[in-house]
């Protein structure tokens, strides 16, 4: 097949494998140029940086060369430096009949970002039309700030947040708000015309800074009955013992409004966008990181982290019929939340660590020895298997005659409220259900 349409559900796919596939076949003739377009690209924009003025510059033929052997043009070249930018012929700028000046090199918007060039900053620009003062007018506004990267979510949590309580009057989509939400909306409204001001340094490294020795992440995280939030920073220490630290990502999301959530639980859901967000930057850094740091207020958080002995169980109440897994690092301890919810009812969650120092449990979890699998000591247990058990420890306790009619083959009886969902049991002897 030689064609491929557009607009379909394959078309993203086939151009993300046509684009990388050059990069594989004639990675001889660069391997950093192979690795910008496997890795820095993301649909048909890619986005890289380079220590030196002869990287970049090489980074920009190479990448030419590689694509055109696959009969791809890669071109609409921006740079925010003048002299890397007249390496690329002017047909293939982003921009054309620039200015070389430093302090003239023009903005270019940047996966949904306005990169102004001459002062490497990233800018927001306010082009949001007024909307009526309804709930869809409400909701427009606030879906029209795009912030990939979070340095505004603490605003747009406000105007979330106002959204959020509009919702909750039950009023019609086109209905105008009135009273205190009015003039919330108004004040927030308002404080959009400031957006442009905000500016955000893109390199993570001042201008003047020695060699970076040391390298580390701080992330913080907190929770109000406002919403949750989480924000990461890089700390670079260079050979001088000088500090430089940048914001490199945030994150906020307003609290649940169909049920109510104490503050201790929000502050554990803070935690845990802090530990996704470490997960993410680790992921997408290409850096060696030195040391990796959380920080929190909330004794409630501090108190669930594995002890200082290098392991432990942390507990965390879960909602929902289900059982997830998530990957995090706390004080140094692999771990990962298995969090399960059996028969409707709120149960314990269990924080399962691959390093645990002894068999024995701490004391405030004595009473739940029954659920937790027993910790042999220094053993590495694998993150499936320790889901594993959990999942068949707290269904044994609440569904162990359903799951003995099952494994007999019989069926479990239309009294109970599992009939409906046609349980099974699996290869591994965990109960699903079927529908």
């Amino acid at each position: 097949m030689k064609v491929h349409l557009f607009e379909t559900t394959s078309s993203l796919g086939a151009a993300t494998y046509g684009l990388r596939r050059p990069a594989s076949d004639y990675s001889k003739i660069s391997s950093s140029a192979a690795e910008f377009i496997k890795k820095d690209f993301y649909v048909d924009d890619g986005l890289n940086s380079v220590e030196t003025l002869e990287q970049a510059i090489s980074l920009i033929h190479d990448a030419r060369a590689l694509c055109s052997k696959g009969n791809l043009r890669l071109h609409k070249f921006s740079s925010n430096n003048a002299e890397v930018l007249q390496q690329a012929p002017e047909t293939e700028r982003s921009v054309q009949d620039v200015d070389f000046l430093p302090d003239k090199l023009p903005e270019q918007r940047m996966l949904g970002l306005q990169w102004a060039m001459s002062g490497d900053t990233f800018k927001f620009i306010n082009n949001i039309k007024e909307k009526p003062q309804t709930k869809r007018g409400i909701l427009s506004v606030v879906s029209q700030l795009f912030d990939p990267l979070g340095f505004l979510c603490p605003f747009i949590l406000l105007g979330k947040n106002i959204l959020q309580k509009v919702t909750k009057l039950n009023v019609g989509w086109d209905d105008d708000i009135n009273g205190e939400l009015k003039e919330l909306w108004l004040k927030w409204v308002a404080e959009l015309a400031f957006l442009d001001q905000i500016q955000i340094p893109r390199c993570l490294k001042a201008a003047n800074f020695g060699e970076t020795v040391r390298i580390e992440l701080h992330h913080f995280s907190d929770a109000s009955d406002h919403g949750i939030g989480a924000a990461s920073y890089i700390k670079l220490i260079d050979d001088q013992g000088n500090v430089h630290t940048t914001l490199l990502a945030g994150k906020s999301k307003v609290i649940p409004s169909k049920q109510q959530v104490t503050i201790s639980r929000l502050e554990l859901l803070g935690a845990v966008a802090a530990t996704k967000l470490a997960k993410m930057l680790r992921t997408e850094l290409n850096m060696h990181i030195d040391g990796e740091y959380f920080w929190t207020d909330s004794k409630i958080v501090l108190g669930s982290r594995p002890n200082e002995g290098g392991g432990g169980v942390c507990v965390y109440v879960a909602d929902g019929f289900e059982a997830r897994v998530l990957a995090a690092t706390l004080a140094g301890a692999e771990a990962v939340f298995a969090s399960v919810h059996s028969s409707g009812r709120r149960i314990f969650s269990v924080l399962a660590v691959y390093r645990a120092p002894s068999g024995a449990l701490p004391s405030f979890l004595e009473d739940l020895g029954a659920l937790i699998p027993t910790l042999p000591p220094d053993t590495i247990i694998d993150i499936e298997e320790a889901s594993t058990q959990i999942i068949k420890q707290v269904q044994q306790a609440h569904f162990s005659d359903e799951m003995h009619a099952i494994k007999n083959g019989q069926a479990v009886s239309r009294e109970n409220a599992l009939s409906k969902l046609q349980p099974f049991l699996d290869s591994k002897d965990i109960l699903r259900v079927g529908g």
